[in-house]
Parts: structure tokens; C-alpha cells; sequence
């Protein structure tokens, strides 16, 4: 889950306001579709402000049953939680790349996560902070190879305020020019249905 602090109330007028608006929606556009290719569980996205966020991606890893990151991380848990890592710092990549500088305010919660799940998964805050940097790095890449999803992600988010996880996958998928399931010809030579 990531609920970003943002200037959800800043001043400045309404096109900084529409501005402001655009930049939010990268930002989660940047979270949803980080959490699409780790397969990761998309409840939902939204760029309607709370009372202390400019918008909000909740998905969630299947840690698996009994997960508590202080008794025991096994194998695949270990690797979930590399995965999102990513998807915290993938919002703040993806609005960076979307207004060509970087909101570090939009983004303390998200940083606040990661930093947590790096330190459950090292034996130190030097590692941890290089777990950190390598993770950002990871995040920049996966941002900078789906510009078209998230700025696809983003344009729903802007015309409907909300998207279901299934709206995001939907989303992605027509992005990525994918027939839906029904459209695809059948090995009659029809479609299926």
C-alpha cells in the first residue's frame, strides 16, 4: 500500500492545480504499473485527494501465509518485498520522468516503506542504504522501458479519478495493443467467447 503526501492544498491557481493533478497521476500510474509486472495484487489507484495524501496505489505482494519480516523472510518473501521496494520508489520515478525534476515531498511515505523493507531484509543501515540505491536504480529502469503503460495508466487515472485493479490491468493491456481475450480468433476461426 502507498498513500503519497503531496501538496494536495498548495496554492497557486487552477493551472497549477491541473499541473499538480498530472504530476499525481504519473506518480501512481508509476506504483500500479510497477505492481502489474511484479504481479502483484491492484486493489486500486486513485488520484482523488484524502485529507493527508495527493493520491494513493494500494496492491500488495502475496507474501504467502504467517508472514512477519521479524521472525523469518524465506526465499520468495525475501524477493517480494525486493519487488516492492520498487513499486514504493516507482511513483517517484515515474512523476520525475513526467515533469523532468523530482517531488521529494510527494514521496515521503513511499520512501518511509522502503527503507523499512530494507532494513528487515539487511544487517545494517549501510547495507540497507545500498539496498536502497540499488532498488531506486531498478525502479528508474523499469520506469524509464514502460513510459507508454504508465502514461496510458495515468490518462485513465486523469479522466476517471479511480481505477480498480482490473481497470489498470485492462488499461496496460490495451496500452501494450494485446486483443482482449474475447478477440482473439478461436482454433475454429472464430473469436472466442
Amino acid at each position: 500500500m502507498s498513500k503519497d503526501l503531496g501538496p494536495a492544498g498548495a496554492s497557486g491557481g487552477p493551472a497549477a492545480a491541473s499541473a499538480r493533478r498530472k504530476a499525481v497521476a504519473h506518480h501512481e500510474a508509476g506504483h500500479a504499473v510497477a505492481a502489474f509486472y511484479f504481479d502483484h495484487a491492484i486493489e486500486s489507484v486513485t488520484i482523488k485527494p484524502g485529507e493527508d495524501f495527493a493520491g494513493s496505489s494500494i496492491s500488495s505482494p502475496d507474501f504467502g501465509r504467517g508472514f512477519d519480516p521479524e521472525v523469518d523472510v524465506d526465499a520468495a518473501q525475501y524477493v517480494k518485498m525486493l519487488e516492492d521496494i520498487v513499486v514504493c520508489f516507482a511513483g517517484h520515478e515515474a512523476e520525475a520522468a513526467y515533469r523532468g525534476r523530482r517531488n521529494w515531498h510527494g514521496s515521503t511515505t513511499d520512501f518511509g516503506i522502503a527503507a523499512d523493507l530494507a532494513l528487515y531484509l539487511s544487517r545494517g543501515s549501510e547495507e540497507a542504504s545500498a539496498l536502497l540505491r540499488w532498488r531506486k536504480l531498478v525502479a528508474r529502469g523499469l520506469v524509464k522501458a514502460h513510459t507508454r503503460e504508465i502514461a496510458a495508466v495515468a490518462s485513465a487515472l486523469l479522466a476517471q479519478g479511480t481505477l480498480a485493479g482490473d481497470d489498470v490491468r485492462e488499461t496496460i493491456r490495451i496500452a501494450l495493443g494485446i486483443p482482449a481475450l474475447e478477440e482473439l480468433p478461436s482454433p475454429s476461426g472464430g473469436t472466442t467467447q
